[in-house]
């Protein structure tokens, strides 16, 4: 099991009402669930719980079968950069690093990705630059510029690929297709899942576009009273 959550609420404050819930939730490797839900109802505040950038105020969130909320800081900080990969709806880019740079980021921070990305590729460059190219970013005068030179949607397919570098087993995806056109954005789905299969990673998706809900195994609504539907 990649992902356990059981009797989850999240709070921002102890006193205040829990801005989520969620009484059960598991996914299997491989698994790829699509999480939507209105503005407010604590969509990104899942991702940074599976992230494990904060933790429950009551229940539990296993990841890979380690609880997060029993690890501190630095041990959490530790766990995201071996396992997890995340595409951030503002990409998070480095402006001031290459295309290539910002790919190979998550190999300076855990040698487990490293490894991993060196098996896929031999080297990490090799590795980088497959992951560009699946992501139609397989253009080498591109690689070396700086990423703020790109358009927003070539940024936002950097960001895909630097989440997927060393093959992290749990990708999470907070709207990642928001500035690609209709015509890329399926292509955009279609080759994260393959990427996804591949290496047996769980995804993660959090998207308001309804419309791509059929393309995944599963779906969670998060609604209005913060109560968690899965499908």
């Amino acid at each position: 099991m990649i992902v356990d959550i059981q009797n989850l609420e999240f709070r921002w404050q102890p006193d205040d009402p829990p801005v989520l819930r969620i009484p059960a939730l598991q996914l299997a490797a491989g698994e790829h669930l699509f999480v939507q839900g209105p503005s407010g109802s604590g969509k990104s505040t899942l991702l940074g719980l599976l992230a494990g950038v904060t933790t429950a105020s009551s229940g539990s969130v296993r990841v890979l079968d380690r609880a997060l909320e029993q690890l501190g800081r630095v041990e959490r900080d530790h766990f995201r950069a071996d396992h997890v990969g995340y595409i951030f709806q503002l990409f998070n880019l480095l402006p001031f690093l290459s295309v290539m740079d910002n790919v190979l980021l998550p190999c300076r921070f855990s040698r487990r990705r490293r490894e991993r990305a060196r098996q896929s590729a031999g080297t990490l460059a090799g590795e980088a630059r497959r992951l560009l190219g699946q992501l139609d970013l397989d253009h080498p005068q591109l690689h070396g510029r700086a990423v703020t030179t790109l358009s927003v949607g070539q940024q936002q397919r950097v960001a895909a690929a630097r989440a997927l570098m060393g093959a992290p087993e749990l990708v999470i995806a907070d709207e990642p297709t928001s500035a690609l056109d209709a015509h890329r954005r399926e292509a955009f789905i279609r080759l994260l899942f393959d990427e996804c299969r591949r290496v047996g990673a769980t995804l993660v998706f959090v998207s308001h576009d309804a419309a791509l809900e059929p393309l995944f195994d599963r779906s969670l609504t998060l609604s209005g009273d913060q109560q968690a539907v899965a499908a």
